[in-house]
C-alpha cells in the first residue's frame, strides 16, 4: 500500500469526523469541528502507523520480543479518555460534556475503522451518530425526565408553618427527596431547606410563588 492510500484513509476519517463535528459545533460545544477533525484523522494515522511498524519488523525474529499491531490502537482509546474528560464541566446544577465526551470517544472508533479499511462501516457509523445526535435528541424533550431543586425558606419558629409547607409541596405532586432544619432559638426563627423532585412539565416557579405567599416566612430562595 502506498503513501497515496494512507492519504486517502485520513481524509476519509477526516470528512467523517467533521461532520460529527459540525454537529458540535452548530450547539457550541467545547470540542466542535476543528477539535472532531484532528482527533479522526490523528487516530487513523497512528493506526496506519502502527501496522507500518509491524510490516516492518515482521521478518523480526525474536522469541523475546513480540511485536503486537493493535498495540498502539489500544493507547489511542485509552488516552481519549483523559481528552474526552477535558470537556465535561461540572457546575452548580448540572454536568455538562458528556455527549461530547462520547463524540470524542466515537470518532476514535471511527477513525480506527478507516485504518483498517472498514469504509462501508465507517459511513454507517457517520451516519448513525447524526441520527443519535440530531432526531434523538428531538425524542428526548417529549420525555417526562426528573428535575431537582432546592427551595430554602426562613421563619418563625412554628411547627405548624413547616406543616403547611409541606403539605403544599404534596399538593402540587413535588416529592420531597431530602430536607435540612436550622434553628436559631434566640432570635426564634428557623431555616427549612427542601430539595424537591418534579416531572419536566410541572412548573417550578408556581410552587415558589405559592409559599412566598405564606405569611411568617422572611426569606425563600430557589436554587
Amino acid at each position: 500500500m502506498n503513501e497515496f492510500e494512507f492519504i486517502k484513509k485520513v481524509l476519509i476519517s477526516g470528512f467523517l469526523s467533521g461532520i460529527i463535528g459540525f454537529e458540535r459545533e452548530k450547539h457550541g460545544r467545547e470540542a466542535g469541528l476543528r477539535t472532531m477533525i484532528l482527533v479522526g484523522m490523528g487516530t487513523t494515522t497512528i493506526l496506519i502507523s502502527s501496522f507500518r511498524v509491524y510490516h516492518i519488523f515482521s521478518n523480526f525474529q525474536n522469541p523475546i520480543l513480540r511485536i503486537d499491531p493493535a498495540r498502539i490502537a489500544y493507547g489511542v482509546v485509552t488516552g481519549m479518555g483523559f481528552l474526552g474528560a477535558g470537556v465535561i464541566i461540572k457546575d452548580k446544577k448540572r454536568i455538562r460534556g458528556l455527549t461530547t465526551a462520547a463524540c470524542l470517544w466515537f470518532v476514535t472508533s471511527i477513525g480506527l475503522a478507516v485504518g483498517v479499511d472498514l469504509y462501508i462501516f465507517s459511513f454507517f457509523l457517520t451516519f448513525i451518530a447524526l441520527v443519535i445526535l440530531y432526531f434523538l435528541k428531538i425524542f428526548e424533550k417529549k420525555i417526562p425526565i426528573d428535575r431537582y431543586n432546592i427551595i430554602k425558606v426562613i421563619g418563625k419558629d412554628k411547627q405548624e408553618l413547616k406543616d403547611y409547607i409541606e403539605k403544599i409541596i404534596e399538593e402540587y405532586n413535588f416529592k420531597i427527596i431530602s430536607y435540612e432544619i436550622e434553628r436559631d432559638r434566640v432570635e426564634g426563627k428557623f431555616g427549612l431547606t427542601y430539595t424537591v423532585r418534579y416531572k419536566s412539565p410541572q412548573n417550578i416557579n408556581e410552587l415558589f410563588e405559592k409559599i412566598s405567599e405564606i405569611e411568617g416566612l422572611e426569606k425563600i430562595e430557589l436554587k
